[in-house]
C-alpha cells in the first residue's frame, strides 16, 4: 500500500512533465503556475499524511504518518519566496497588504473552523465559548490540522510589521528580522508545549526568502553543477533521516527534522529547476489546495467517528478523498466570490 501511494503521487507529479535539455533550465520553475502545481501535489500528500494517522494496519500508516512536515516546509518556502520577491519588486505591495492577505484567509478559516465545531457537536463533543476562544491561542486548535493557517496568519502580520519597520526594499533586513522572529517563535512553542509541528517547518520561509534574494547567484551555481546539487541535497536528506532514527532527545529530534524539511524542500526545488511539471489534475488540485487542506479533517472525524466508521483503511482513504475534494470545490467557489470583493 505504501509503495502504491508513493507511486500514485509520483505519477501525478510527472504526468506530462517535461525534462529540459542539457544545460537548459525550466524558466518558470517558481512561477505562480508552477507553484500551483507544487501546491496541488503536496496538498494531496498532506491528506494522505493525515489519513494515515487514523489508520492502524496498512502500509499507508507507516509510509506517511510522520512526514507531513516535509510538505508543509515546501508550502512555507513558496510563501517566503513570494513575499520577499513581491515586496522588493512592487512599489505598493504593502498597500492594503493586511486586507489582501490576512482578511482573504481569515474569513474562510473562521467559516471552516465553525464547520469543525458543528461536526464535533454531531460527534458528541461540546465546547464552551471560552474553549473556542482559547483554542486559537493555546496551541490546540479544535481542528488540529488548522495550526498551519493560524501560524501563516500570524506570520503575515509579523511580516507586514517588519517590512514597514525596516523598509520594503531592504531585503536583508526583512530576512534577518524574519529569521529572528522564527527563532523566538520556536522558543515560545517549546516553553508553551505547543508541539514540534508548530515550529519544525517554519524555517522554510527563511530559505524561500534567501532563495528570492540570491536567485541569480543560485541559478548560476545550478547551471554549473546541477546534478551535484541534486545528489547533494538528496543524499544529505537520507543521511539526516538515518541519524534521526537514532536520536531520542526532544531537541535533537526536532533539530534533525528541521534539517530534513529544508533539505527536502531544496531537493524538490532543485529538481524542478530542470523539470517542468504540469497537467490538468495538478492544476485542479492546485486551485483547491487551500480549501482541501482546511476541510479534509472534517471527513477524518466523520468517517471514523461515533456514527459512521469505515473499517477498511483503503476505503476510508477513498471516501475521505472524494468527500474532501467535492467539499473543497464547493468552498473554493464560495470563497472565490468572497475574495472578488477585494478586487473591486
Amino acid at each position: 500500500m505504501e509503495i502504491f501511494m508513493i507511486a500514485v503521487l509520483t505519477v501525478l507529479a510527472l504526468y506530462k512533465a517535461q525534462l529540459c535539455g542539457k544545460k537548459r533550465r525550466n524558466e518558470e520553475y517558481l512561477s505562480l503556475q508552477q507553484a500551483g502545481y507544487i501546491k496541488g501535489i503536496f496538498a494531496i500528500y498532506i491528506v494522505f499524511h493525515h489519513v494515515s494517522q487514523f489508520c492502524t494496519g496498512s502500509g499507508l500508516r507507516y509510509g506517511f504518518w510522520n512526514t507531513g512536515y516535509l510538505a508543509v516546509a515546501v508550502f512555507f518556502f513558496l510563501s517566503g519566496y513570494g513575499l520577499l520577491y513581491n515586496v522588493t519588486a512592487s512599489e505598493n505591495y504593502l498597500k492594503g497588504f493586511l486586507k489582501k492577505r490576512v482578511l482573504k484567509i481569515l474569513v474562510p478559516f473562521l467559516v471552516v473552523y465553525f464547520i469543525y465545531i458543528i461536526v464535533d457537536y454531531f460527534e458528541g463533543i461540546r465546547y464552551s465559548a471560552m474553549d473556542i476562544f482559547e483554542s486559537f491561542f493555546n496551541g490546540a486548535p479544535i481542528a488540529a490540522n488548522l495550526w498551519y493557517v493560524l501560524f501563516i496568519l500570524l506570520y503575515y502580520i509579523v511580516f507586514y510589521i517588519i517590512a514597514l519597520a525596516v523598509g520594503a526594499k531592504r531585503k536583508w533586513g526583512i530576512i534577518v528580522f524574519s529569521f529572528l522572529f522564527l527563532v523566538a517563535w520556536c522558543v515560545f512553542c517549546f516553553r508553551k508545549n505547543f508541539g514540534g509541528v508548530w515550529s519544525i517547518s517554519g524555517f522554510g520561509i527563511t530559505v524561500g526568502m534567501l532563495f528570492a534574494a540570491c536567485k541569480e547567484k543560485i541559478e548560476k551555481l545550478f547551471d554549473r553543477a546541477y546534478f551535484v546539487f541534486v545528489i547533494l541535497f538528496t543524499v544529505a536528506f537520507f543521511a539526516v533521516q538515518h541519524v534521526a532514527t537514532r536520536v531520542y532527545t526532544v531537541f535533537g529530534g526536532w533539530s534533525l527534522k528541521v534539517a530534513m524539511s529544508l533539505l527536502f524542500t531544496l531537493a524538490v526545488i532543485t529538481l524542478l529547476y530542470r523539470i517542468r511539471i504540469g497537467n490538468t489534475i495538478l492544476k485542479f488540485f492546485g486551485t483547491i489546495s487551500f480549501e482541501l487542506y482546511m476541510i479534509h479533517g472534517v471527513f477524518l472525524k466523520l468517517l471514523r467517528g461515533n456514527h459512521i466508521y469505515i473499517n477498511s483503511d483503503i476505503m476510508f482513504l477513498v471516501f475521505v478523498m472524494l468527500a474532501s475534494v467535492l467539499s473543497a470545490l464547493v468552498l473554493h467557489k464560495v470563497f472565490h466570490t468572497y475574495r472578488n470583493l477585494f478586487r473591486k
